[in-house]
């Protein structure tokens, strides 16, 4: 009885899944398309700046205009990133000299996003009167990815202190 039900309930679905596809599959788009793809190649570049740098291309996709051009002038291939610049505020370099002098080099731009904030969810665990989840984390990421020599205890504390002295209130 239970696998009949299963199986009317199936049913019953595809069918209204089926309608439905049907109702919105009529021809009054006012889009206009000649229905195909270039084929010629777009620039796709790496959401994270600290990649390769490796541009790779793609075939457009069938919803774009012919993929010829962009706005006024051609399709340009990138061959390079451009540089990272964060705007930093003054205690922003402050923690980041201070975990500096405690020989943690965070020198890279996405290494400083993450020990900031781990900083200030430091900041909040201390006014919730909890232990920070992330400084623990991104102590032990640092240590891993060898801009330490120090063990993720150490970091942590360090990562904490300069939170302490630097954002929290």
């Amino acid at each position: 009885m239970l696998m009949r039900t299963r199986s009317l309930t199936v049913l019953a679905l595809a069918v209204c899944t089926a309608g439905v596809l049907t109702a919105c599959g009529d021809n009054s788009s006012t889009a206009e398309s000649d229905g195909t793809a270039s084929s010629s190649p777009t620039v796709v570049v790496p959401a994270n700046p600290t990649t390769s740098g490796k541009v790779e291309t793609t075939t457009p996709s069938p919803h774009s205009n012919t993929g010829e051009s962009i706005g006024d002038g051609a399709i340009t291939e990138v061959s390079d990133l451009p540089s990272a610049s964060a705007v930093r505020s003054a205690s922003d370099d402050a923690f980041l000299a201070q975990l500096a002098d405690e020989g943690i080099d965070v020198s890279d731009q996405i290494l400083q996003d993450q020990v900031i904030a781990a900083a200030h969810e430091q900041c909040t665990a201390n006014e919730e009167g909890r232990d920070s989840f992330s400084v623990p984390a991104v102590a032990g990421q640092l240590q891993a990815l060898g801009v330490t020599d120090k063990d993720p205890e150490t970091t942590a504390a360090a990562i904490k202190t300069a939170a302490e002295d630097n954002y929290c209130s």
